[in-house]
Parts: structure tokens; C-alpha cells; sequence
């Protein structure tokens, strides 16, 4: 509870401060909005980073993973990954933000796993409905990715 209200005093001295320096700050006279401690709207830039530079992060992190490590340690990849750092693309990263990206690459790992066992069984289950199932569906075909193929055709329940 005492942490609740050092915090809620440091609030509320923050804002004040802010009233008195910035003269463009809203002076709301109250605490209890969500405008008082944010910045949208002021004219403010405020630096963030572009999906392509995560990009090239994550393709470095997937290339350290796959040629460097058999398996992940946070301490010797945030030594690997040091040596990489550019400042362009490529920014420093703490071993904790690195665990985090690992989190993230072994689970669409998994996924492109996943996808990749899919693709068998789908190849035997075409297989299978050529051999069996005398039916064309939407695109001409018997496959299952005829099933799903979108046609110019209009929908009879549509009228």
C-alpha cells in the first residue's frame, strides 16, 4: 500500500512540475486522466523503431541461432550478438531482451515445424481424394486447396 501512494505522490508532483516548465501543458485540474502524464498530444517526435530494422535483428538473431549456438545462452549470445551491432539496423541488446527473442524464435520454430509436417499430410490426403472422391470442387480440381479456392461464380443463396 505504501508503494501505491509514493507512487501516486510522485504522480502528482511530476504532473505539477510539468505545469510549471512546459508552457504548453495541459492544466486539467485533476490527476485521473490519461492525457495529464502522456504525450500524444503534444507535437512531440518521439524516436521509435521501424518494423524493417526488427527485421534485420530477427534475421540476425535466427542466423546467430541456426550457425553459432546448439543450444541458447543468453550471456554468450549478447557476446555473439555485440559483435554484430552497427547502430544503423542493429542495436545493443541486453541478455534479457535476447532471452525474449528467443521466446519468440522457438515458438514460430515451431510453427514453421508444424507446417512443415502439414504439408505431407496434406500431399497424402490429395492422395487420397483423387483416388476416391469422384467430386471437382470450385477451381476444377479434387485437391484440398481446391475446396477453398475462391471463383468468380456468384453464390446462389445471394439474391
Amino acid at each position: 500500500m505504501g508503494d501505491a501512494q509514493i507512487s501516486e505522490r510522485r504522480h502528482r508532483h511530476n504532473l505539477d512540475m510539468a505545469q510549471q516548465v512546459y508552457q504548453d501543458f495541459p492544466k486539467v485540474g485533476h490527476y485521473d486522466t490519461p492525457e495529464a502524464g502522456g504525450t500524444e498530444h503534444w507535437e512531440i517526435a518521439l524516436p521509435g523503431m521501424d518494423v524493417f530494422m526488427r527485421r534485420v535483428e530477427y534475421r540476425l538473431f535466427s542466423q546467430l541461432m541456426l550457425n553459432d549456438l546448439q543450444k541458447f545462452d543468453e550471456n554468450r549470445m549478447s557476446h555473439l550478438w555485440i559483435a554484430h551491432v552497427n547502430g544503423l539496423g542493429i542495436f545493443p541488446k541486453l541478455p534479457v531482451q535476447l532471452k525474449k527473442y528467443h521466446q519468440h524464435w522457438e515458438r514460430n520454430r515451431r510453427i514453421q515445424d508444424a507446417m512443415e509436417r502439414a504439408k505431407s499430410e496434406i500431399e497424402l490426403m490429395n492422395s487420397y481424394l483423387a483416388k476416391k472422391v469422384p467430386i471437382e470442387f470450385k477451381d476444377g480440381s479434387n485437391t484440398v486447396e481446391g475446396a477453398f479456392a475462391e471463383t468468380d461464380e456468384k453464390n446462389v443463396y445471394e439474391s
